[in-house]
């Protein structure tokens, strides 16, 4: 049996497409809830917000850059579903 070695490469992308899918199911969650009553998308966006700023100061640039990144699309207009 040949073991494959997993190139850095190869963990980049799926860690991409990880990240890509769960976005995706966070703003459909979002947008599901907030149709259905339960949540107000643009409270969340302003949490979000506040807390990528605290990050910004006390943890990490890049993992704040990537919730205002998810905050700005929770911004977006997106067509209603059916929830």
């Amino acid at each position: 049996m040949s073991k494959h070695k997993t190139t850095p490469q190869e963990v980049l992308e799926t860690t991409a497409i990880i990240h890509a899918a769960t976005t995706s199911i966070l703003l459909a969650l979002t947008k599901t809830l907030e149709e259905a009553g339960a949540m107000n998308a643009k409270h969340f966006e302003a949490n979000v917000r506040m807390l990528a700023e605290r990050t910004a100061r006390e943890k990490s640039g890049p993992m704040a850059e990537v919730m205002l990144d998810f905050a700005d699309q929770l911004s977006r207009d997106e067509p209603e579903g059916s929830a």
